[in-house]
């Protein structure tokens, strides 16, 4: 049962909770009851068969017991606000999850052990289990917002939108800041996050170890009219992108911050200029670097080819704030132009020249480097035969070629070989957009210049596939931007 049955009439609810309960699935039964007397609280025949599903519930007590042994060995059992896929395994999770599966035999209505039980099947890497898990704990406690947060998460990466929209809207209507717990932490950041998908906000539960460091999330909503007391956290991070969509909620965070007389890494004063359509400018003097010219375009400005002086076809167009790749086409002429934009609804649109980078071999090669601090750290190398990169879609044939795969050891070993102004000119880069993290997607043009594509402060960097497989080189070289990372965050945390 997912979150889907909040579009049924109460009767039909009702009716699948008793046949369930009939059959022996007393937490659905419950919580099908609850959720028709939600949408109808006068539904007498639902009261009545609630009344008879809680008649499995035969130890509450222990099942409070159960959960609280299973959180003294894990604490992060109660954390549910993590992105999906950064959860790890832990010694002992299996008699842990015996453990939490006697608590809800104990008191099938114990929305928190369905939630803990949720989070280990995060942990195993079965979201289907896991979106399940905590769609019956927000039905068993519909006030449950740490529930309503996950599986607003996983809906989000299964890119059911609608669904994700909806428990994000109930969770952050009961609460906007939630709290990690790892007893051994030694210190506390607050990550500052815009409402939103995943793509909306850096992902750093990917780069920091959750035993050292308690990543609280608070998101700005309207709710929040000040931070939290300075002594609540260690260090404050801007987890924000730079998106046309967001920039109230980033001009918002900005006066948070200011009213509190607070800094935070990745000041969102500076993410206007990392912007698609603003960073040429941003960028424009920073030597051994060279950024394609770019627009923000109506849909009446295309029809119309105004284009303005520096844009040409062959044209990449994509709509406003979109990432991965999503409604990026090239055009090469007019024709073209106009059947993009009769199969797309968007308003507006982000426009660049294209710029061809193909290599002399006839390959495509795209460069993702994250700059931690003002250092540069070389973090992955996609090969593919087609202009449109991104390193997910080449993952396979990348499997498939040794060569491909030398050639991504050789840059995360001596990056320099490939940029030969690797060191000054990305130190420039970091000057002149102002922020402390944030990745670079760009190729080496024919002149050994930096070819930028993207400067994004919400980049993904992770190591959480392949540890000892074809690419269990890269576990040599990526720790370093988590080494880097940490650094930072103690230095802040000193400052």
């Amino acid at each position: 049962m997912t979150a889907g049955a909040e579009a049924e009439e109460p009767d039909a609810l009702n009716a699948l909770g008793r046949r369930l309960g009939e059959r022996g699935d007393a937490a659905m039964a419950i919580a099908l009851q609850l959720h028709a007397l939600r949408r109808a609280p006068d539904h007498a025949r639902a009261r009545n068969d609630l009344i008879a599903a809680r008649a499995a519930i035969v130890a509450p007590a222990a099942a409070r017991a159960l959960l609280d042994a299973a959180l003294e060995h894990e604490p992060d059992l109660a954390v549910h606000h993590r992105a999906v896929g950064s959860l790890q395994r832990f010694v002992g999770m299996e008699r842990i999850a015996l453990t939490l599966t006697a608590a809800v035999r104990a008191d099938p209505s114990f929305a928190p052990a369905h939630a803990a039980l949720a989070n280990i099947a995060a942990r195993e890497g079965d979201r289907g289990k896991a979106m399940r898990g905590y769609a019956l704990a927000v039905m068993l406690d519909w006030e449950f917002a740490d529930a309503h947060l996950a599986l607003a998460q996983l809906y989000d990466t299964a890119g059911q939108t609608r669904d994700a929209e909806r428990h994000f809207a109930e969770a952050l209507a009961r609460k906007q800041r939630y709290v990690s717990r790892a007893p051994f932490a030694v210190r506390r950041a607050l990550v500052l996050k815009t409402p939103g998908s995943f793509l909306a906000n850096a992902l750093f539960d990917f780069a920091l170890d959750a035993n050292r460091t308690d990543l609280d999330a608070l998101y700005i909503t309207a709710a929040v009219d000040a931070l939290p007391p300075a002594g609540t956290y260690d260090v404050l991070i801007n987890a924000m992108a730079a998106t046309e969509q967001h920039a109230p909620t980033i001009e918002r965070c900005r006066r948070l911050l200011a009213a509190a007389g607070a800094v935070a890494i990745n000041d969102p004063a500076r993410l206007h200029g990392v912007r698609r359509t603003e960073l040429p400018a941003t960028l424009r003097n920073v030597p051994g670097c060279v950024t394609p010219a770019m627009r923000r375009l109506t849909r009446a400005q295309l029809q119309a080819r105004s284009f303005g002086d520096d844009l040409a076809f062959p044209l990449l167009v994509r709509p406003v704030d979109t990432q991965r790749g999503d409604g990026l086409e090239r055009v090469d002429e007019p024709a073209a132009l106009d059947a993009y934009l009769a199969r797309s609804d968007a308003a507006a649109f982000a426009v660049s020249r294209f710029v061809e980078y193909r290599d002399a071999d006839g390959w495509y090669r795209k460069y993702r480097v994250m700059v931690i601090d003002g250092v540069p750290y070389p973090y992955h190398l996609a090969i593919s035969p087609d202009w449109l990169v991104h390193y997910w879609r080449v993952s396979p044939l990348m499997r498939e070629h040794a060569w491909m795969r030398a050639a991504e050891e050789r840059f995360l070993a001596d990056p320099a070989a490939v940029f030969p102004t690797w060191h000054t000119t990305f130190a420039a880069m970091a000057a002149a957009i102002g922020l402390e993290v944030f990745g670079v997607d760009c190729a080496c043009d024919r002149d050994g210049r930096v070819l930028v594509f993207e400067c994004d402060p919400a980049a993904f960097a992770h190591a959480h596939t392949d540890v000892d497989g074809v690419f269990a080189y890269k576990y040599r070289y990526v720790p370093r931007i988590f080494a880097a990372f940490d650094a930072l965050l103690d230095a802040r945390r000193r400052r």
